[in-house]
């Protein structure tokens, strides 16, 4: 159990990155929604122009609800500047906040279960070595 989280921790550490990568250095462009399936998430799937290139993309929390949305509709998308294949719709602030929150609780998670174990462990040992039944 512990391992998924931490592969689920690394996994939020590699999209805060990116993340962090597209606020910092960041160019904002109207996209055009493409499709969505909005039972994942509210996931919303788009396309945007960028350096002359069409680009899609797919995110979710991209602002307006998933079920408001229509196909064809623009929305904000946001990409970073050195590789237009990063990128997000909506506010890019607003999932870093939400993935750091994401990954203190799995943090809190983790220490929570290791220490009950560890706890659980001591009190067993406990009560084996002093023939408590």
């Amino acid at each position: 159990m512990i391992v998924v989280f931490l592969f689920s921790m690394v996994a939020m550490l590699d999209h805060v990155h990116k993340l962090k990568k597209i606020e910092e250095d960041g160019v904002e462009v109207v996209g055009t929604v493409t499709s969505k399936q909005c039972e994942n998430h509210g996931k919303l799937f788009y396309k945007f122009s960028a350096r002359n290139e069409n680009v899609e993309g797919a995110s979710t929390l991209c602002g307006p609800r998933c079920g408001d949305v229509k196909v064809g509709d623009e929305i904000s998308v946001r990409y970073y500047s050195g590789d237009p294949t990063l990128n997000e719709c909506g506010t890019v602030r607003e999932k870093t906040d939400d993935l750091t929150l994401k990954i203190y609780g799995a943090a809190l998670v983790i220490l929570g279960t290791l220490f009950f174990n560890i706890i659980a462990f001591g009190f067993m040992k406990g009560i084996f070595r002093f023939g408590i039944k």
